[in-house]
């Protein structure tokens, strides 16, 4: 069969034959682009992303994110959560679900200490931009959206002892609070552009009442009103900012001292 489509082909002309042959390299290519997306940029919903730090709370339950790592060699993520449990059960139930768009990726706790918890989750695609996790304790649920600008970027998923992971949970906490504060930071700075400009309207707003009619004045009183109402608020948001940042780098410090005792006591052997 193939040496009589080989002489099928060698009867036609080159020409022809040159034009089959780009045509179904033509036609693969567009396949794979079009079924990997290899070369397509990541998409990002506008949802919003739970960061580090973020506690979900599930009645008599309370899990807190405190590292949250994808191995993209492995393509896996790794999730510890500090536990708060408050309930009378023994063995706690926790289960969860991590999708991506329509693909549901296996997970399995893989280390629980009590009061933490690791999570591994396998057979996730190497060109994933957003995961939603929903976690179920008892008969509460809650679900967050995690992307891979948020977490932390690692090689291979590493075997660790307990004492290596309560470390690690603390790490976790640690880098969650300063890219928090890096980003709260360009925040303020746009805020703090805001501001600028609601002044400098304001003030030529004020300067534009020279030589204007009564019913002129009226308008640019009302719209001064308007705009001092603007910078009220948007000083408002940025002193809000203010203490934000100064507790995120109050928890931050207290995190470093933490994590500074447990590595001069050895925990992370």
């Amino acid at each position: 069969m193939l040496d009589s489509m080989r002489q099928k082909l060698q009867k036609r002309p080159r020409g022809v034959r040159g034009l089959q042959i780009f045509c179904i390299i033509f036609l693969l290519g567009n396949l794979l682009f079009f079924s990997t997306g290899i070369f397509m940029p990541k998409h990002y919903k506008d949802v919003e992303i739970a960061p580090i730090g973020t506690e979900l709370e599930l009645g008599e339950y309370t899990l807190t994110i405190t590292s949250w790592d994808w191995a993209e060699k492995d393509r896996a993520f790794e999730i510890i959560f500090e536990v708060k449990d408050l309930s009378l059960n023994r063995e706690p139930g926790y289960t969860f679900r991590f999708r991506c768009g329509d693909s549901h990726y296996r997970y399995k706790i893989y280390r629980d200490l009590g009061d933490l918890l690791v999570v591994r989750v396998s057979g996730v695609s190497s060109r994933f931009a957003q995961v939603a996790m929903t976690v179920k304790a008892g008969s509460a649920s809650r679900s967050i959206y995690m992307d891979d600008r948020t977490m932390a970027h690692v090689e291979r998923l590493e075997e660790r002892s307990d004492a290596a992971y309560r470390i690690h949970a603390v790490e976790g906490k640690a880098a969650g609070h300063r890219l928090a504060l890096q980003q709260l930071g360009q925040q303020t700075e746009e805020k703090n552009a805001d501001l600028r400009l609601a002044y400098e309207k304001l003030e030529a707003l004020q300067a534009s009442k020279a030589d204007k009619t009564p019913q002129q004045q009226e308008e640019i009183d009302a719209n001064l009103r308007t705009m001092a109402e603007k910078q009220g608020r948007l000083q408002n948001e940025l002193e809000d900012m203010m203490l934000r940042k100064q507790a995120l780098q109050a928890q931050l410090e207290q995190e470093e001292q933490l994590l500074a005792r447990m590595q001069e006591g050895g925990d992370g052997a």
